[in-house]
């Protein structure tokens, strides 16, 4: 396969999930705070919303489960986002330090304009980075996750 073709896949797959909407988003789980002591699990993810108009949404969620249970810090170490027109990025942002105290959960979003793009369907969104969680007398735990999506 040549690199046109390869390049015009890859375009066509991009173009699929844009005009479709349907993003799977894997939440990873981790035992806090260890795998030989697990007495929560942390779990964390990140998401790509397409908005109606001209704008696109990358999300961060950070959250405890099994059981729910307040953390004295929970959120992200760190947060980049980025959008890119036909496989070459045009724009990124990172946030450093997003956290809430004593809750079980964290969830933030931006508002970004969409760029200007031909097609439409070669637009890709980004939202990548680092959740963080602690309760006092063990350590923060970090782990990163991300997330690719079309933003048409």
């Amino acid at each position: 396969m040549n690199t046109k073709t390869k390049i015009l896949l890859g375009l066509a797959v991009i173009l699929a999930l844009s005009v479709t909407g349907i993003y799977v988003v894997k939440a990873d789980t981790y035992c806090y705070p260890s795998s030989s002591n697990c007495l929560i699990y942390a779990q964390g993810y990140h998401n790509v919303v397409n908005n109606s108009g001209s704008y696109w949404s990358p999300t961060i969620t950070s959250k405890t489960v099994t059981p729910p249970t307040n953390m004295d810090d929970i959120g992200y170490g760190w947060w980049n986002a980025q959008h890119a027109c036909n496989g070459v990025w045009l724009w990124g942002t990172t946030k450093y330090g997003g956290v809430l105290h004593y809750t079980s959960l964290y969830y933030a979003s931006m508002t970004i304009q969409k760029p200007s793009c031909t097609p439409a369907g070669g637009r890709v969104g980004y939202s990548g980075g680092s959740h963080d969680f602690y309760k006092w007398p063990y350590s923060h735990m970090y782990f990163d996750t991300s997330a690719y999506g079309g933003i048409p």
